[in-house]
């Protein structure tokens, strides 16, 4: 995943600018398929630091929904409120709008990655395969892959971005199709066969966990605690005291925290006025987004933009 002279910033890119760098190829501006595969046998750590915005707290938003297969090595990412490590032999999905903070990579790790935006997605023929796929990651969930299983996808990732980049090859939008096909089948047999996540987790943990995934998914415009509620089925003051009881911190400090995720992530990009990030956060004004996020933080808005620059 070799970038261009322009050091393109992570946290700033579109699907259609990740397109632009080296040993990235895209389509249509909605997919895109990268590698670090034939790379060096080591990544320097200067390198690694430089990978977008790769460094501990400095959320970014992810602007659309990528497949990580990792060959090699490990990663340790947050995403939205939850830390996770993808490791050799494992597929991450991650989902368009993750807030994403870089925390750790090894300098062997060998990646290939598929993206794609919903747009693209829509575009193409239905397929209730490849929904069904989509559907088992509603948010960002990891997944062991036998070894030839990994290799049958990664024989299909080298197929498409091979022809992509095949002059006068007109068949892309059929090929991705195709090919999203094959790895769902795939995916789809390794999911059928792994072990339940709800193993030895307690029903309150299990609570604790689908709160969590809530305010990731809802968090930048949901923070009344009974809209949590009712998506669990349980009362606003049970909830309370379960998260309480398994966290050690009250729900609304979690709802805080995924906001400050959110607002970080925007502020981080330069084409959004402040006034246009309260309002994508559903605070009434710019007023009330800047008292919350100096309570939070203890600067303002605009003093954390200008530390970032």
């Amino acid at each position: 995943m070799k970038r261009d002279n322009d050091s393109i910033r992570m946290n700033e890119l579109r699907i259609e600018e990740i397109a632009r760098i080296n040993n990235v190829v895209g389509a249509d501006s909605g997919f895109v398929a990268s590698d670090n595969i034939d790379s060096p046998a080591y990544l320097s750590q200067d390198y690694i630091d430089s990978i977008g915005n790769f460094k501990v707290g400095s959320p970014f938003k992810i602007r659309f929904t990528m497949m990580l297969f990792c060959l090699r090595g490990e990663m340790d990412v947050q995403l939205n409120l939850v830390s996770h490590t993808l490791r050799a032999g494992e597929m991450l999905m991650v989902h368009e709008g993750t807030v994403a903070v870089g925390q750790r990579m090894d300098p062997d790790i060998r990646l290939f990655i598929m993206g794609f935006t919903r747009a693209f997605i829509s575009t193409l023929p239905p397929s209730v395969l490849i929904s069904k796929f989509l559907a088992s990651f509603l948010d960002s969930s990891f997944l062991a892959i036998s070894e030839d299983d990994m290799n049958d996808i990664l024989s299909v990732y080298r197929l498409i971005k091979r022809r992509l980049t095949k002059d006068g090859f007109e068949l892309k939008r059929e090929l991705i199709w195709s090919g999203l096909q094959a790895i769902g089948c795939i995916i789809s047999d390794s999911i059928a066969y792994a072990p339940s996540t709800d193993r030895g987790m307690t029903r309150k943990q299990m609570m604790m966990r689908d709160f969590i995934r809530l305010v990731g998914r809802y968090g930048a415009s949901q923070r009344d605690i009974p809209f949590y509620a009712r998506k669990l089925c349980v009362s606003a003051k049970y909830l309370g005291q379960v998260v309480t009881e398994v966290s050690g911190e009250t729900p609304r400090k979690w709802i805080c925290r995924q906001v400050i995720l959110e607002a970080k992530a925007l502020l981080d990009d330069p084409t959004l006025t402040i006034q246009q990030v309260s309002e994508m956060l559903n605070f009434a004004n710019q007023s009330f987004f800047g008292t919350f996020f100096r309570k939070q933080t203890g600067i303002s808005p605009k003093d954390y933009r200008m530390k970032k620059t």
